[in-house]
């Protein structure tokens, strides 16, 4: 379709002067809480205007918002990696999904945050990057990068595509517009016939929607090396005299509160420890002050040379990117945003080490993970922070019970290939790449 630059996509020649003074009016009204909850820096701030960009050729631009999806395009970045002569860009949004990129992907791709949707700034970008596709992850949509993307003719991906049930329920608001992002697509690669339907609800064509499954099979990939010395490292440290380890991963407010309640009796009885990794890293200093109120020694990870061993000892995961590790070597745990109305956190990770993983109703983000977990009963959905306390009482006490769930967790992961379904996805848009 031929697009006329002074009407634009969007129906109307002012729509991204509009645009412009919106996004920067509400962005200068939101930065200082972004500032003071430690969402943004300087220097993230800086190189999000177009400061300290690098320059390329010829690029592929992949974009990950945070951390899940840094680890979720590690299949896709490998395999190009091994057949691109092209220069590979990653770009993420966050703080902690830009350290991460850096030690994941520094030796083989170019790093960078993700630009401020202005136009003048998105112009910036795509001039001195120079991409010949983009590859979004899971389907952030920004208007005014879709609008000069499309304009400059380069492929737009989105794969492991998903729309929450929020994001769903604001997208629907402003349908007319998303319809328009939507039909800037070149392809979509969704994770499961729920969210075909979502996206071609709101406007997207059906014939550029393909099912491609869920990368988050494929992307689990430790290092045989780290497995190795973390087991060395912590389980002297974490499971002395044979205790279990119990680690509440990817929690949220009230989950710690909650856990660290009926967690006392255990602490006790010396038989188990417990590891509480948030999900976000800024609220280690808030959970240590609520673990001091309630009679627990709070020891961080990073700190743990300069411990004791005592009866009252609680862990804190306050690292980025080693949570993966700390999994192989704990005998259970629970995945949280799943009791907190979050929508859930990815709890294929413990299956891969074939931990049991019990998680809560709110798995809006992974719907059809947690299906395939409870329909292979290698997990226990809780209903309550009650029922919480229960089964992690049960698990921690019965070796056969956790045996169940560790024999089970192997079934998930068969006939799992979606990375080679989104290679061929990508290779229909990209002649550049060459599959292998």
């Amino acid at each position: 379709m031929k697009i006329n630059k002074r009407v634009g996509i969007y129906g109307f020649g002012l729509w991204t002067v509009v645009y412009d003074l919106v996004f920067i009016g509400g962005f200068l009204i939101y930065l200082p809480v972004c500032f003071l909850r430690k969402k943004i820096t300087i220097f993230s701030l800086l190189k999000k205007i177009g400061f300290f960009l690098p320059s390329c050729n010829k690029s592929v631009w992949i974009h990950a918002v945070s951390l899940g999806e840094i680890n979720l395009i590690e299949p896709i970045v490998n395999k190009m990696s091994e057949n691109l002569k092209h220069s590979i860009i990653i770009s993420t949004t966050t703080l902690t999904g830009n350290r991460v990129a850096h030690k994941k992907y520094g030796a083989v791709a170019k790093i960078i945050y993700f630009p401020l949707d202005i136009s003048i700034i998105i112009k910036n970008f795509l001039r001195k990057i120079n991409p010949k596709i983009f590859i979004a992850a899971e389907g952030e949509l920004w208007p005014n990068l879709i609008w000069h993307i499309r304009q400059k003719k380069i492929p737009f991906l989105i794969i492991n595509g998903r729309i929450s049930d929020r994001a769903f329920r604001r997208y629907r608001l402003i349908k007319p517009i998303t319809k328009k992002m939507l039909s800037g697509c070149s392809r979509i690669g969704v994770q499961n016939e729920k969210y075909r339907k979502r996206f071609i609800a709101l406007g997207a064509e059906p014939q550029r929607i393909l099912i491609t499954g869920s990368l988050k099979f494929n992307s689990i990939n430790p290092e045989e090396r780290k497995i190795r010395w973390f087991e060395q490292r912590y389980i002297p440290v974490l499971k002395p005299n044979s205790r279990k380890l119990f680690i509440a991963a990817s929690t949220h407010k009230p989950e710690e509160e909650y856990i660290l309640d009926f967690y006392k009796d255990l602490c006790l009885e010396k038989s188990s420890t417990l590891l509480i990794a948030p999900r976000h890293p800024e609220r280690v200093a808030l959970i240590e002050k609520m673990a001091l109120v309630k009679g627990f020694n709070p020891v961080r990870i990073s700190e743990v040379n300069n411990f004791v061993d005592e009866k009252n000892n609680l862990f804190i995961l306050d690292t980025v990117g080693q949570l993966l590790y700390f999994y192989n070597i704990c005998d259970i745990c629970f995945v949280g945003g799943s009791l907190s109305g979050s929508g859930g956190h990815n709890i294929l990770e413990p299956l891969y080490f074939s931990k049991p993983v019990l998680f809560g109703p709110s798995m809006e983000n992974f719907s059809d993970i947690a299906k395939k977990v409870i329909d292979n009963s290698a997990g226990i959905q809780v209903n309550s922070f009650q029922d919480l306390k229960e089964k992690v009482i049960i698990l921690l006490k019965n070796e056969k019970e956790r045996n169940k769930y560790s024999q089970a967790a192997k079934a998930v992961f068969e006939k799992a290939d979606s990375l080679s379904r989104n290679l061929k996805m990508i290779s229909k848009e990209f002649s550049f790449f060459d599959e292998g």
